[in-house]
């Protein structure tokens, strides 16, 4: 019965192996076969690439001057074998092949994708960028199982019919084509992550484009777009967003909606003024260089202060508004060749100021010599500026952002601090511990600190005590070089030192 059974698993094999073999020899497109000399490669791709493809499923014939793709390119899932014959002693057995899932055709010459391709139908990855590609045939559509689609810089008038039955796919470019309209049907492919549709011609998108709410990049850059729908604000997972090199005169308000993006790039288009962007609360990167503005409005309003980087160069602003100052977690401001003439006093309270580009600009209330020894220098000369009372209250708000930041940073310990007893603080250049992570490392009963950190410049109310005196009396132990300490409570019970 062993013996029978064996026969008959390798009789139904060969059958079967038969039957692709009749199918692999028949034309494929409308095409007769070529190439069956198994010596002789295939249409320049060698028998020896074929075979790999076949053990890995991957397939790269990029950069081969290739006008057409060969036919045993397209049925390599179909052959079992070039030379007609079985052996079980062969490298390339039939039985251990993979359907093909990556396939890279780029850069060649080719002008089609024929019909040959439905016969991939496991596909997962086409990338044939860089051809000359002005039509592709219906028959991708049966490539379900497709889920990145590379059509760039090919000669696309438009989208092809049959990239919008691929509903499984989730990265979609087609830019550097001469795509001039994005039809409604966009909305069928509701899974994608990515969509590249830069450096086209389109004039306009569909309200449709809305449906995209998987969305996650959306590159748009170096079109002819003069509005966007107001739909936009429904893609509410978006994380990059490219609108560069556009004729946009505004942004729809929808576009606040947008709390997942973190990079907002508007560069050379012509926006009269900032857009109104207060809702993005994870927003972190905003270009809005080389446009026409002229005013940036009450900033506490128009963007959220978790702006980092903040490009509005090459516009036409003559004025800083002192609302700078509640971006504090602004690091790198560019406002070259617009129209300023000095920065408001206000500013110099940014804590997180690394770097102001100011070239191009009168700046007749800064000396050059200040702006010649950098940043530091000019934030420190507008600090200089400010009253006591400003001060004061610059220092309140420094504290604040500094205890947000000791908020977070605890609550990324926690865990660790949990298992380990330890509240680890070293190296985190930090000039406030909050009450909060105090309590938590009460509880954790020992507190590692930098030899020389100030603690805190604010009274904990609660206990009356300055930092270290509650650390102390809390029963904590400071890992320190010299495990001293010195504390100023009669002078300043705000102020204490560990050394």
């Amino acid at each position: 019965h062993q013996h029978t059974f064996v026969v008959d698993i390798v009789t139904n094999s060969m059958s079967g192996f038969r039957h692709r073999q009749q199918q692999a020899q028949r034309p494929i497109g409308g095409r007769a076969s070529r190439d069956m000399d198994s010596g002789s490669g295939s249409g320049g791709v060698s028998d020896a690439i074929l075979k790999q493809a076949r053990a890995s499923g991957q397939l790269n014939i990029s950069n081969r001057q290739l006008a057409t793709i060969p036919d045993a390119v397209w049925r390599i899932n179909l052959d079992a074998s070039q030379t007609g014959s079985v052996s079980f002693d062969s490298d390339d057995r039939w039985w251990d092949q993979q359907e093909l899932q990556r396939l890279t055709i780029s850069s060649n010459q080719l002008t089609t994708i024929d019909d040959g391709i439905c016969h991939l139908s496991s596909l997962a990855s086409l990338d044939a960028h860089d051809n000359q590609i002005h039509r592709v045939s219906d028959k991708l559509a049966e490539l379900q199982e497709l889920k990145a689609l590379n059509l760039s810089s090919n000669a696309l008038a438009g989208i092809p019919d049959s990239v919008f039955h691929l509903r499984n796919l989730l990265s979609l470019r087609l830019q550097a084509n001469t795509i001039s309209a994005v039809p409604p049907h966009i909305s069928a492919l509701n899974l994608l992550e990515e969509l590249d549709l830069s450096h086209n011609q389109i004039e306009a998108l569909p309200d449709t484009i809305g449906h995209l709410t998987n969305l996650k990049r959306l590159q748009l850059s170096h079109n002819r777009l003069r509005t966007l729908p107001a739909t936009i604000g429904n893609l509410t997972l978006i994380v990059e967003l490219e609108l560069i090199h556009n004729q946009l005169e505004s942004v729809p308000v929808s576009l606040k909606n947008l709390t997942g993006l973190s990079r907002l790039d508007l560069r050379y288009n012509r926006l009269a003024q900032l857009p109104l962007l207060g809702g993005m609360h994870k927003l972190k990167d905003l270009s809005v260089g080389f446009n026409r503005i002229a005013t940036l409005g009450e900033l506490s309003s128009a963007l959220p202060p978790y702006v980092t980087i903040l490009d509005v160069r090459d516009n036409k602003i003559s004025e800083i508004p002192s609302s700078i100052a509640t971006l504090t977690e602004l690091e790198r401001l560019d406002v070259t060749n617009n129209d300023i003439s000095g920065f408001p006093a206000e500013m110099g309270t940014l804590p997180k100021l690394k770097s102001v580009v100011l070239d191009g600009n009168p700046m007749r209330s800064l000396r050059r010599d200040i702006i010649a020894r950098g940043t530091t220098s000019i934030l420190k000369y507008l600090r200089s500026r400010l009253s006591q009372e400003q001060e004061a209250d610059v220092e309140a708000q420094s504290a604040q952002s500094q205890a947000a930041d000791a908020l977070r940073d605890a609550a990324v310990a926690k865990a660790a601090m949990s298992a380990s007893s330890t509240l680890d603080l070293s190296k985190r250049d930090m000039t406030l511990v909050d009450s909060a992570t105090l309590h938590s490392a009460a509880e954790a009963g020992e507190c590692v600190l930098p030899s020389l950190t100030i603690i805190s410049k604010r009274v904990l109310s609660s206990h009356g005590l300055c930092s270290l005196c509650f650390c102390y009396h809390a029963g904590l132990r400071f890992r320190n070089n010299s495990p001293t300490y010195e504390c100023s409570t009669m002078m300043d019970p705000a102020v204490c030192v560990v050394d």
